[in-house]
C-alpha cells in the first residue's frame, strides 16, 4: 500500500491536496454560516 502511494505523480498529489482544501473550506463555510 505504502509503495503504491509513493508512486503517485506530483500532479495527482496536487489534485488530492486541492480537493481536500476545497472540501474542508466548504465544510468550514457551512459551519460558520
Amino acid at each position: 500500500m505504502l509503495e503504491g502511494a509513493k508512486m503517485k505523480s506530483p500532479a495527482e498529489d496536487m489534485f488530492l491536496m486541492l480537493s481536500v482544501t476545497c472540501v474542508s473550506s466548504g465544510f468550514v463555510g457551512t459551519i460558520t454560516k
